[in-house]
């Protein structure tokens, strides 16, 4: 249950995340150059933080290195690009919505590469937890309904709005297994920390001279403020919580308990900015902590 704990805590703290990075965003602030700029005061204060954990990375075999560009260059770059670009061809609620089929990708390579059990009871619970997920996104899926014909922003960019959805996907859910993976060879939370944002900056870089129209780091002291806060919350400490946590869970529980995130998104869209649970979105939540307690209890 400790393990439980620290990834719970964890999607807190992505969530907190939201509150700065949306309005960085929404005022018009370019999406890579953001996480381009994460990565960069991420391993800056990592390299100083964990100089040790960072020289023992210097030697990995070929499957580790692999490993690590699953969670570093996929995970953490590409597939938070692919998010965030989706929202020029997609409704937003529509690729919020698309994004909770995470956990289905996640169970099947938990399968595929770490051989962890699927059983009946696991794949029931599971599907409990998604269900009181969905419900808790009931915003976005009544959203979804309303746009009908309206999903999709950019003319002909249904397929590649549907192919970022589908990148990030695969880049989260490969990113969960992976680190789940290199927690199981011995890997300290430190070591894995090091290792996703260093490769996650080497991958973010031209993906920033490719598609930035402005290629200028230059920023404004707020803005770099709010950054460095963001990354101290959902870069380090969310995610040393997150590691520390899948080292003691299953992958394929781990992204179950992943899906706590838009829950304590709409809990804090509630405190700051007073939007108001409705009963959907309660019971949603509601179902999400049975399935997922019973999970962690029953470890099926």
């Amino acid at each position: 249950m400790v393990g439980a704990l620290f990834i719970i805590i964890s999607t807190a703290l992505w969530a907190l995340d939201t509150l700065i990075r949306y309005p960085l965003v929404n005022s018009g602030f370019n999406s890579i150059k953001l996480v381009l700029l994460e990565h960069i005061i991420l391993c800056l204060i990592l390299g100083v933080l964990f100089f040790k954990p960072l020289l023992n990375l210097r030697k990995l075999s070929l499957k580790n290195m692999f490993s690590f560009i699953m969670i570093g260059g996929f995970g953490s770059a590409i597939a938070t690009i692919s998010f965030t670009q989706a929202f020029n061809y997609l409704n937003p609620s529509l690729v919020i919505v698309l994004q909770k089929l995470q956990p289905i990708i996640a169970i099947l390579f938990a399968r595929i590469f770490l051989k962890e059990v699927i059983t009946k009871q696991f794949i029931l619970l599971a599907i409990l937890c998604l269900f009181g997920s969905f419900l808790i996104s009931i915003d976005d899926l009544l959203k979804v309904f309303e746009a009908g014909n309206n999903l999709v922003y950019a003319e002909n960019g249904v397929i590649l709005g549907f192919g970022l959805v589908l990148i990030s996907v695969f880049g989260w859910g490969l990113a969960t297994v992976f680190g789940k993976e290199l927690r199981n060879k011995g890997f300290s939370e430190q070591e894995l920390l090091l290792g996703r944002f260093f490769i996650g900056l080497i991958f973010s870089i031209p993906f920033f001279i490719i598609m930035s129209e402005d290629l200028s780091l230059t920023t404004s002291v707020e803005d770099l403020s709010k950054i460095s806060l963001m990354v101290l919350i959902s870069g380090i400490l969310a995610m040393y919580l997150y590691y520390k946590g899948l080292n003691l869970v299953t992958a394929k529980n781990c992204t179950l308990l992943e899906l706590f995130f838009p829950f304590f998104a709409i809990l804090l869209n509630w405190v700051f900015l007073d939007k108001t649970l409705n009963t959907v979105q309660l019971m949603g939540a509601g179902i999400l902590t049975i399935g997922a307690a019973l999970i962690q209890l029953k470890r099926p």
